[in-house]
């Protein structure tokens, strides 16, 4: 899934339990390649009660706070790979976790997804060899 985004030094996104810094998605660009078993599920914290079996190990939840409201919780899925253009150089991102959001992100349409400024400093960059 190629996406533009934005890193938002603002974004202090993480799982509380181990500290993986989280990306979040709008949940529209991510359909073509989620099944809808799991989009069920990241669509409402509260699906997270009984997700099916095969995705219990992928999925979290994350406490956080949106300006102009209360805390929340939000759903996230750990990917099997995360990489990152950047630079013109390519970055592959160890840890980090994708949550999705049902709104969109921008409203002109300049980016599709937030990215975590830890999974930039924090990324690989891969080489020909």
């Amino acid at each position: 899934l190629m996406l533009r985004g934005l890193i938002d030094s603002g974004n202090q996104l993480v799982d509380p339990l181990t500290k993986t810094p989280v990306m979040v998605v709008e949940q529209e660009k991510a359909k073509a390649v989620l099944p809808e078993e799991l989009l069920g599920c990241l669509s409402s914290p509260m699906m997270l009660a009984s997700p099916p079996e095969r995705w219990v190990h992928r999925l979290r939840l994350i406490p956080y706070r949106a300006v102009g409201s209360g805390p929340q919780m939000m759903a996230a899925v750990k990917p099997d790979r995360i990489m990152l253009r950047y630079e013109n150089e390519w970055l592959e991102v160890a840890q980090g976790l994708v949550a999705l959001s049902a709104d969109p992100l921008s409203t002109d349409g300049e980016y599709d997804c937030i990215v975590h400024p830890k999974m930039v400093q924090a990324g690989r960059k891969l080489t020909a060899s």
